[in-house]
C-alpha cells in the first residue's frame, strides 16, 4: 500500500484533508531493497489487484465526505532512487484513475505526479498481505 496524504483546496479558504492510496499486490517487494524493481515499471490499476483509493473528509453540512475504492487507471514509477547509507528511498513518478462513487459521483484524477521520499527506519512499512 502507497498512501499519500495531503489537502484539496476545494474554493476559496475550504481546504479538504485527502489521502490516495494504492494497493499493489504481488509485486514480490519484500525489503526495501527491493523497491528498485519499480524504477521504470508502469502498473495497470485493474481495480482488483491492483486499485487506488480516493478519501476526502469534509467538515461541514456544505461539504459532505466522500471517497471510493478500486480505482482503474495506472500508476508510473519513473524513478527509485536508494540513498548510498541504504537509509532512505526517493520514489517519483505520475499517476491517473478513475474511481467510481455513488454519493459525491465519479472521482477523476488525472495529471497526478509524486516525489517522495521514505526512511528506511522510520515511515516505510512493508507488508505482504495474501
Amino acid at each position: 500500500v502507497l498512501n499519500f496524504s495531503g489537502d484539496i483546496l476545494k474554493e476559496k479558504n475550504v481546504v479538504l484533508p485527502t489521502e490516495i492510496n494504492f494497493y499493489l499486490k504481488g509485486l514480490n517487494i519484500y525489503s526495501f531493497n527491493d523497491l528498485r524493481t519499480l524504477k521504470n515499471k508502469t502498473i495497470q490499476l485493474d481495480g482488483v489487484k491492483y486499485y487506488s483509493t480516493f478519501v476526502t473528509d469534509y467538515y461541514s453540512a456544505d461539504y459532505p465526505g466522500c471517497s471510493g475504492a478500486a480505482g482503474i487507471g495506472q500508476i508510473y514509477f519513473r524513478n527509485v532512487i536508494i540513498d548510498d547509507l541504504n537509509q532512505s528511498v526517493t520514489l517519483s513518478g505520475t499517476f491517473g484513475f478513475t474511481v467510481p462513487n455513488s454519493y459525491c459521483g465519479t472521482v477523476e484524477v488525472s495529471y497526478g505526479r509524486f516525489d517522495y521520499t521514505f526512511s528506511n527506519n522510520s515511515n516505510l512499512d512493508i507488508t505482504n498481505i495474501p
